[in-house]
C-alpha cells in the first residue's frame, strides 16, 4: 500500500502556509499579496505529505530505547512547485502536540533526501503488504535525519537513513528499529564522552 501521511494539529496547515507565503514574499518584493499557496509562483506553490518530527538527544540513546518514546517536536511539509519537489516548510509544537508557530523553510539537502528514502522504501514488502505512516527522526548531535515508517499494524518499523548520512549509517539502506539503535549507540555514547571532557587548560 502507499505510504500513509498524518493528520496535522488544528492550525499547522495555516502556519505552514502563511510561513511559506511570507518567505515567498521576500523572494519577490513587488508580488500582490495571495490568499492560497496554489497561486504563488509559475504553476503554484503548495504544501504535500505532511508528516511529524521527532527527535532523539544522546541521552535517549545511551540506553536500550524505542523510537516510539521519541518526542514529538514539529510538523514538516513538502513544499511544490510545477509539480516539483523544491523546499520543506516546519511548525513547531509544544509537548501535547499543539502548534507553536511556523519554525522555517528548508531548501537544504534532506529536501531531496525524504523523496529518495521514500522511493528506497516504497520497494519494501513490509510497505507494499502492510500499513505504514511516515515519520521524521532527527538526532542533532549525530547530524542524523531518517525516515520512519511506522507498521500502524504491529511492531515491524523501518528506519531509512537519508543522505548525507554519517559514515556508521548507509543512507536509503532499511534498517529494522533495532538495528537502526545499535548502530547509534557507540557514536552516541563517543559524542556524550567527548561532549563532557573537561576542557584542558
Amino acid at each position: 500500500m502507499p505510504i500513509e501521511f498524518g493528520t496535522p494539529p488544528a492550525g499547522a496547515d495555516k502556519a505552514a502556509a502563511d510561513g511559506v507565503l511570507e518567505v515567498h514574499r521576500a523572494e519577490a518584493p513587488g508580488r500582490t499579496a495571495t490568499r492560497s499557496l496554489r497561486d504563488i509562483g509559475e504553476g503554484g506553490r503548495r504544501l504535500v505529505a505532511p508528516h511529524p518530527v521527532h527527535n532523539l538527544r544522546l541521552t535517549d540513546l545511551e540506553k536500550p530505547g524505542r523510537l516510539r518514546d521519541a518526542p514529538l517536536t514539529a510538523w514538516r511539509y513538502l513544499v511544490e512547485e510545477g509539480g516539483a519537489t523544491v523546499a520543506s516548510a516546519e511548525v513547531g509544537v509544544d509537548p501535547t502536540g499543539a502548534v507553536r508557530g511556523f519554525d522555517h523553510v528548508n531548501e537544504g539537502p534532506f529536501v531531496q533526501a525524504t523523496a529518495a528514502a521514500q522511493k528506497a522504501a516504497a520497494k519494501l514488502p513490509q510497505v507494499r503488504d502492510g500499513r505504514v505512516e511516515a515519520r521524521i527522526l532527527r538526532i542533532p548531535a549525530l547530524y542524523v535525519m531518517a525516515l520512519w515508517l511506522k507498521d500502524l499494524d504491529g511492531d515491524n518499523d523501518v528506519v531509512v537513513p537519508m543522505a548525507p548520512a554519517p559514515r556508521f549509517l548507509e543512507a536509503n539502506r532499511p534498517y529494522t528499529e533495532r538495528e537502526f539503535l545499535k548502530a547509534l549507540t557507540g557514536p552516541a555514547r563517543a559524542r556524550a564522552e567527548f561532549s563532557n571532557a573537561p576542557e584542558a587548560g
